[in-house]
């Protein structure tokens, strides 16, 4: 065997898997990291833009919850990764006078909602809702509707239930976890406080028709304070950090642009055959004639999202009716980023400061980042980074739309130096993507002229090998039941799954760690570090 471990996916999932392997000495000198691009990081995809050296630019996942996401947290702190807070609101008092007032929060952030522009306070204000909705839905916000939902079908302690106690809820007859979100709601809301919930809500898969039990009790954007906080060099730099300390580590070298086309089984374990991929339009694809390689493993680890996994030729996906069926039990979500760099933040003269904006518009979301002057008050940049689009599913194809149209050159200023203000990219933002992004900023705040962007950086998540910028569970699937079978999908088989796709924490970093770490403990009798919390349960 050339292999003892083969870590199929360069993502914080088999980034962290091979770290693993190799730092406690079950696969140092044997264990091989494998990368589909030329980056480590997956869907964490942190770039520094001209003149804002302290702001990281993060085209995929940038936040954590420290409370909750305690794998995340547990590597973070035991790499010694420095973090810093990732505000979803303003930060001061209502009354700068009185520390014991209520803090501003998101109350100041806006709604931009057919045609109407209003704020978090507003939403309860039924005058002001532009949706017509029925009585006992008057003065209730996004959140508050799936609240009500959640307690008109399970009772008061609704909010307190566990994963397994919704699994034994019942909704119109059958359980409800055979019911798809969308098909649920409508039968609890009226369809204009369904629309509320979708539009205001920001995320189109927060009311997609996915399962009822895994959507139904998410409430991310409650009224209660919720600490997030990021990584200061970038949420990349803990896959970076990990692929670092693996090379440290008697690691082999990670073999990058490498696609893993087909697993055949052979005496003492399998024969991996890889293609190499090249940048073709933006995007690293296998090309027409493909150089090939092969590599032998003992044990194949697939560190990966479900489209990943589909474009593998192995025998398993075809002859294991367990394994083709649950496959397809989660939903690929599709989502787009385009983030914008000004001379100044500007949005902080109308009040807002941090978190989101939300729309009915293509933009969907809207985030406030620091601005430089924030970490250097003496050096004079002003220069700031605004998420100015963070959508999903539906509004995607809007700015795919733009992708092929005349490149957005920006412009210098006097923070960005000799640097391009535009660098090269995977995929070049164009002048069309921008000058739609201003003018729908511009209607989101009610701005007629808007400064100039001098930078700009878009990602889509949609091509292959990830398909979609996260997962969420299909209707009818168990999936409490599927999670723990997919880590080894096929008993007499040493190959294993991992990664956020099949987990209970779906679109967030500990999704992915915690089914790694489940799968080391569980099927390859890796020993529990001292450093993991000890709140966290095998599972997450």
């Amino acid at each position: 065997m050339d292999l003892k471990y083969a870590v199929i996916g360069g993502g914080v999932a088999g980034a962290y898997v091979a770290w693993r392997l190799v730092t406690s000495g079950a696969g140092a000198g044997q264990t091989r990291l494998f990368e589909y691009s030329d980056r480590i990081g997956g869907r964490l995809y942190s770039k520094k833009l001209p003149g804002l050296p302290n702001v990281p630019a993060e085209l995929g996942g940038m936040r954590y919850l420290p409370a909750d996401h305690l794998m995340v947290k547990s590597i973070v702190d035991h790499l010694g990764l420095p973090t810093q807070p990732f505000p979803m609101g303003n930060p001061k008092h209502t009354d700068p006078n009185d520390p014991k007032s209520p803090v501003i929060g998101q109350s100041r952030n806006l709604l931009f909602l057919r045609g109407e522009r209003l704020t978090n306070a507003d939403l309860r204000d039924a005058a002001k809702v532009p949706y017509k909705l029925a009585p006992d839905e008057l003065g209730l916000s996004p959140t508050d509707l799936q609240i009500k939902v959640m307690k008109q079908l399970a009772g008061p302690d609704a909010e307190k239930l566990s994963t397994a106690d919704w699994f034994k809820v019942m909704a119109f007859g059958e359980p409800m976890y055979k019911i798809g979100y969308w098909n649920l709601l409508a039968r609890c809301l009226s369809p204009e406080a369904y629309h509320f919930m979708k539009d205001g809500g920001g995320y189109d898969a927060n009311t997609a028709n996915t399962n009822s039990v895994y959507q139904l009790p998410a409430t991310e954007y409650g009224d209660v304070p919720v600490e997030y906080r990021g990584l200061c060099d970038g949420y990349q730099s803990l896959p970076l950090t990990l692929e670092k300390q693996l090379g440290d580590n008697r690691g082999l070298p990670t073999q990058k642009q490498a696609a893993l086309s087909h697993i055949e089984r052979i005496k003492g374990g399998y024969r991996l055959t890889f293609k190499r991929t090249r940048d073709i339009d933006g995007y690293y694809q296998i090309p027409p004639d493909p150089e090939t390689f092969h590599v032998t493993a003992e044990h194949v680890v697939l560190a990966m999202p479900r489209r990943s996994l589909e474009l593998i030729d192995w025998r398993g996906f075809e002859t294991n009716s367990w394994l083709r069926k649950n496959l397809k039990s989660v939903a690929i979500q599709t989502a787009f980023k385009l983030l914008l760099g000004f001379e100044k933040p500007w949005w902080r003269d109308l009040g807002l400061f941090a978190g989101r904006s939300t729309t009915d518009l293509p933009l969907r979301q809207t985030y406030y980042f620091p601005s430089e002057e924030d970490f250097a008050p003496k050096d004079g940049n002003k220069s700031a980074l605004l998420l100015a689009t963070y959508n999903d599913m539906a509004t995607v194809p809007f700015w795919r739309g733009l992708e092929h149209a005349a490149p957005f050159t920006g412009h210098k200023t006097a923070h960005t130096g000799d640097a391009d203000p535009v660098p090269p990219s995977e995929t070049p933002v164009t002048r069309q993507m921008v000058e739609a992004a201003v003018k729908q900023l511009g209607e989101l705040h009610g701005v007629a002229d808007l400064p100039a962007p001098y930078t700009a950086l878009y990602h889509d998540w949609s091509a292959d090998p990830y398909g979609g910028g996260w997962h969420e569970w299909q209707a009818g699937y168990r999936f409490i039941d599927v999670i723990p079978k997919m880590l080894q999908p096929i008993s007499d088989e040493r190959i294993y799954v991992c990664g956020e796709a099949y987990s209970t924490d779906q679109g967030w970093v500990e999704g992915s760690l915690a089914t790694a770490e489940t799968m080391l403990q569980t099927h390859l009798d890796l020993k529990r570090p001292e450093w993991i919390d000890k709140k966290w349960t095998l599972g997450g």
